[in-house]
């Protein structure tokens, strides 16, 4: 039961990760097609952030798991 419960955080955990980053890639997906160069490159910045966010976020959630001592 603790494993299937811990199975449910992990999966709400990456939903919520997953709809903000969506969320928030499109926002800055759109800065970055602007004609003025100022906020084309801090749109593009941001998006290359929150991309390699998302996909870091896996390995972060597992290592807090490792330190606090649940099992996989």
């Amino acid at each position: 039961n603790s494993q299937n419960n811990s199975q449910n955080n992990y999966n709400g955990t990456m939903l919520a990760t997953f709809l903000s980053a969506i969320s928030t890639i499109l926002s800055f997906g759109l800065l970055s097609l602007s004609n003025t160069a100022v906020i084309h490159y801090f749109g593009f910045t941001v998006l290359i952030g929150i991309i390699s966010a998302f996909i870091l976020s896996p390995s972060v959630i597992n290592i807090n798991k490792i330190i606090s001592g649940e099992k996989h």
